[in-house]
């Protein structure tokens, strides 16, 4: 029978011994934790496992981005605004929350029987419900936007070596962007310049979040500091003369490295490509890293694949905790479709 703790002080002399993740140190949660107040932050644990999990509030008024032909359904969900149970990072979607391998499966009933707090909307991500117990019936199946990954070549020993790998046409592109982006400099923020450039910071990330499609909570960019204080993450700022103009993240987790929390200017993004060199830097990290994958996460995923990347199909299981309610919810589930986008495939056969 699991366990249930909701204050992060308490779960670190059981954490520290089932970690095999990055993404579960208990520093980076307890900095999430602390610094997003208005999430309530779940840990499960047993003999055989650890799991993290959230409740927070979301409006649903931009998911109408994904519904299609179904006028009225859009018009409602404007205003709705649901407490979701999300078992997982609200912050980091797309890696599992829990310690592997779990060698048989989880009760979802004893794991729910532990929460007291209130939640409308449950949203199980792939990679953990496969290992639950659980009343199939009640939960549909939606596909969400795929995750972009790079394979790292073993031939590739720089990344001109990754240049050269790649078709014609993309190669151009590449170069147009190095080209383009000469005159930036690019610097590994560390904690001054973290405080530093804070109010820069929060500025282009926020160009970025109030153009997607759809996003949980906001992640407070002040966790910044506190993360790279911890060498949980690596921050970079992209600076056109004195001003920032970009920055990305990296988080490093055992052979891999994963894309998060990128910001830049863009309107200076038309003419001068920051994103395209923020991929290719992190290209450039991965390979002098000697890592197998770039994980580049859910969004732009067309034009990540300009630079190599694969998609990786991903999905989220939901239902409703009121049963009444679930054939409605049911239907507005069924019309949920991901926007189609067309793979380019830049790189040269092996």
């Amino acid at each position: 029978m699991p366990k249930l703790i909701t204050e992060i002080k308490k779960i670190k002399h059981v954490w520290s011994k089932k970690v095999d993740s990055t993404f579960l140190n208990y520093n980076l949660l307890y900095i999430f934790n602390t610094m997003h107040k208005k999430v309530k932050h779940l840990f499960f644990y047993n003999q055989e496992f650890i799991l993290y999990s959230s409740i927070f509030s979301l409006s649903f008024n931009k998911a109408n981005n994904y519904l299609a032909n179904s006028f009225f359904i859009r018009y409602l969900l404007n205003f709705l605004r649901m407490d979701v149970l999300y078992f997982g990072n609200p912050f980091i979607t797309n890696i599992p929350s829990f310690s592997k391998p779990i060698s048989s499966s989880i009760s979802f009933n004893d794991l729910i029987s532990k929460i007291k707090d209130n939640y409308s909307l449950i949203v199980i991500p792939d990679f953990l419900y496969k290992y639950l117990n659980i009343d199939n019936s009640l939960y549909t199946k939606i596909q969400v936007e795929e995750d972009m990954v790079l394979d790292l070549r073993n031939e590739w020993n720089n990344i001109d070596d990754y240049i050269k790998s790649l078709k014609t046409k993309y190669r151009k592109k590449v170069n147009i962007i190095l080209s383009k982006t000469e005159g930036f400099f690019i610097k590994k923020l560390d904690v001054y310049d973290v405080k530093n450039y804070n109010i820069q910071l929060n500025n282009l990330f926020d160009q970025i979040i109030q153009s997607s499609n759809f996003h949980g909570p906001k992640f407070n960019v002040n966790c910044f500091k506190l993360l790279v204080e911890n060498n949980l993450i690596s921050l970079y700022g992209y600076f056109l003369e004195d001003d920032l103009v970009g920055f990305s993240s990296e988080i490093e987790n055992e052979e891999d490295l994963y894309s998060y929390y990128v910001g830049f200017d863009k309107t200076i993004n038309i003419d001068l490509p920051i994103y395209g060199r923020i991929l290719i830097e992190m290209i450039s990290h991965a390979i002098d890293s000697n890592r197998k994958r770039i994980f580049l996460g859910r969004t732009a995923n067309e034009y990540k694949s300009n630079f190599g990347a694969r998609p990786i199909n991903s999905y989220v299981f939901i239902s409703v905790r009121n049963q009444l309610m679930l054939p409605f919810f049911k239907l507005i589930f069924s019309r949920i479709r991901v926007d189609k986008w067309r793979r380019r495939k830049a790189l040269k056969e092996t």
